[in-house]
C-alpha cells in the first residue's frame, strides 16, 4: 500500500513540474492602415477577423513550453515577438522579422508556438502568403 501510494505521488509531482513549464502570453498592437490592402508575413498561425473599426489590431498569442514565465517576459522585452510594419505604394505590409531567427537558452531551442489574430475593417482586403493556418471570420 505504501508503494501504491509513494507512486501516486511521484506521478502527481511529475505532472505538476510539467505544467510549471509552460508559459503564455497575449500582446496586442493596433496599428493604421494608410493604404489600400494588408500584406500579411508572419511565421505562425494567422487568423483574420473582420470588425467594425476604423483601424486594424494585431493578437499575439505566445506558448512557450520548458521555460518560465520570466524566460517568456525576457524574450518580450528583447523583441522577439515584435511586428514590423511598413507601407509599399498602396500595400501596407505586416511581418514578424525576429521570429525567423533561431533562439537558445541554456543550450535548449526555444520552441515557442505563435499565434496572430489580425483585426482588420468589415471588407478590407487582406492576404496571407505562406501560412496554411489562414482562416477569415466576420464580427459584428
Amino acid at each position: 500500500m505504501k508503494r501504491v501510494v509513494l507512486m501516486l505521488i511521484l506521478a502527481v509531482s511529475a505532472l505538476g513540474m510539467t505544467a510549471q513549464n509552460i508559459s503564455e502570453k497575449t500582446m496586442v498592437k493596433p496599428f493604421r492602415l494608410g493604404a489600400e490592402s494588408l500584406e500579411v508575413h508572419l511565421d505562425g498561425v494567422v487568423e483574420v477577423k473582420y470588425w467594425n473599426n476604423e483601424y486594424a489590431q494585431a493578437e499575439i498569442n505566445v506558448v512557450l513550453e520548458g521555460f518560465n514565465a520570466q524566460i517568456l517576459k525576457s524574450l518580450v522585452t528583447a523583441g522577439r515577438y515584435d511586428l514590423a510594419i511598413e507601407k509599399n505604394g498602396e500595400i501596407t505590409i505586416i511581418s514578424s522579422p525576429n521570429l525567423a531567427k533561431d533562439v537558445k537558452l541554456r543550450g535548449k531551442e526555444v520552441k515557442d508556438e505563435v499565434k496572430f489574430t489580425i483585426f482588420v475593417p468589415e471588407g478590407y482586403p487582406v492576404h496571407v502568403s505562406g501560412d496554411e493556418g489562414l482562416s477569415a471570420i466576420n464580427m459584428d
